[in-house]
């Protein structure tokens, strides 16, 4: 039986509301983001089992997305710690899911410039807050800053991830600057607005968001002004300057000047040992890995700090998507994972050889999938809410414009 369309309504407003609040969920935390993650994914699990749409599981990337799960699922068995192996692959399914509501049943009750006006107000809050942390020593919630890092945090407390949240939500706040550019006293406000946005990131000294956030807005950029020269020299020279006049900052330069050091001795940097460690597990375990969430209990039984520095040899997992791939799912997970995303780009080109228009929404969000899976770069774990979730939003957007076009 299908959906009437009371129902159907209902669905597309539990799903544009949930996607309206998510940059305060990210803020509230984990649970927050579990519980929306759930929220949408039941919305769609609904709307596929009334609507008999279960032939949306036929896409390329769908199918071999679910064999990277059903692969963890079962590898877990043979896994030290099979329970935690387990219950992080059989989760993993959530964003598939959550990245299928965005897709299919997103933006149906609001649209995209709604959502992102309210996105905007968030995001740029933590900005100011954070801002407001470093000027007086506590923000406007009463959280501290860590000065002897130095590192602020704003709105997140103890939880230093204030730069990885405002780096990925920029692609929104740029994109935003493209829905008003007939709009030049507007339009120039945002830019400097989102220059003020990138200097926040500096400030927060998270320098993978730094890198992260300098990149997307130099190839976001590139992108939408090509014909215009000029414009992509101007706006690049305003952010070196930015860089420039930022790195005078005390607290700034204390902590960007660490990077040289991890550069320059890269082996004994807590990144390098932890590099070192994912390389050295996936040559223990070289096929399918040790599975997931359980890179550290590996590495307590099977590796011996050699080098000589204060820094751990194990954590959580290696700071490193394709270390962690590796070390936790073999060349077999691996190569499923990249499948994955071989067959989104490969529809995305083919969308436009059948001279689909590519949107500037489509291509703010492809790049930022192109960087967030680059390989050069540290990352949080991809199967936790913090450092996954972010990627399946982004593809989410991605096809929805898709589904969108092909409906007109």
């Amino acid at each position: 039986m299908n959906l009437n369309k009371y129902n159907q309504r209902f669905l597309f407003i539990i799903t544009d509301i949930t996607l309206l609040f998510l940059p305060i969920f990210f803020i509230i935390g984990a649970p927050a983001t579990n519980f929306a993650t759930l929220i949408l994914s039941s919305c769609f699990l609904y709307y596929c089992a009334k609507n008999y749409q279960w032939n949306l599981f036929r896409e390329k990337w769908v199918i071999f997305f679910l064999l990277f799960w059903s692969y963890n699922i079962f590898n877990s068995f043979f896994s030290i710690d099979v329970f935690n192996a387990l219950r992080a692959s059989f989760s993993y399914i959530r964003f598939l899911l959550f990245s299928m509501a965005i897709i299919y049943i997103g933006l149906n009750f609001l649209e995209i410039k709604k959502i992102l006006i309210f996105w905007t107000i968030i995001i740029v809050f933590v900005a100011v807050d954070i801002n407001f942390q470093y000027k007086f020593g506590t923000d406007f919630f009463g959280y501290e800053s860590y000065l002897n890092l130095p590192r602020f945090s704003g709105p997140f407390g103890d939880e230093l991830v204030a730069g990885a949240y405002l780096s990925r939500f920029l692609p929104f706040l740029l994109i935003f600057i493209i829905f008003f550019k007939n709009n030049l006293k507007l339009e120039i406000f945002l830019f400097f607005l989102s220059i003020y946005y990138l200097f926040i990131v500096m400030l927060t000294g998270e320098r993978s968001a730094l890198i992260f956030s300098l990149s997307y807005s130099t190839l976001f950029i590139s992108y939408i002004f090509r014909k215009d020269f000029k414009k992509i020299l101007l706006i690049c020279l305003a952010i070196l300057i930015l860089v420039i006049v930022s790195v005078q900052n005390t607290n700034i330069k204390k902590r960007y000047s660490d990077l040289l050091k991890i550069v320059s001795d890269f082996e004994k940097s807590s990144y390098g040992k932890l590099y070192y460690s994912g390389y050295r597990i996936w040559e223990n375990h070289k096929i399918n890995g040790v599975g997931l969430k359980n890179f550290r209990v590996n590495c307590d039984e099977e590796l011996v700090d050699l080098i000589n520095s204060s820094h751990p040899l194990c954590s959580s997992h290696p700071h490193n998507l394709y270390l962690e791939l590796l070390s936790e799912t073999g060349i077999i997970g691996t190569t499923l994972f990249l499948l994955i995303f071989y067959y989104i780009f490969k529809q995305i080109y083919l969308d436009k050889i059948r001279k689909r228009k590519f949107t500037n929404f489509q291509a703010a969000n492809l790049f930022a999938i192109i960087l967030t899976i680059w390989p050069i770069i540290t990352s949080g774990s991809f199967y936790t809410s913090w450092g996954g979730l972010f990627l399946w939003i982004y593809i989410g957007f991605l096809f929805n414009e898709n589904i969108k076009q092909n409906s007109l």
